[in-house]
């Protein structure tokens, strides 16, 4: 997710990056129960999860640069 906000081809695009919780896609994909399991399948079922979910705003991600600082500091207390 970090990769995608901050890096790559991608950059310089404005976009949306949404996470989703595996385990009701998961479930979601047990409804497409004639179709095959590999990458553009999977691709299909996510886009079609995000579709049909209700997505209401862009997730919250903090700056990971300090995750660990705050740990550290926070086991220290």
């Amino acid at each position: 997710m970090y990769f995608l906000r901050e890096k790559g081809k991608f950059s310089g695009f404005e976009k949306k990056l949404h996470m989703r919780n595996p385990k009701q896609v998961k479930k979601f994909k047990d409804a497409y129960s004639d179709l095959l399991k590999n990458d553009f399948v999977d691709a299909f079922i996510i886009a079609d999860h995000l579709r049909f979910g209700r997505i209401n705003k862009e997730v919250y991600i903090g700056n990971y640069r300090y995750e660990a600082l705050k740990a550290l500091t926070h086991a220290r207390y």
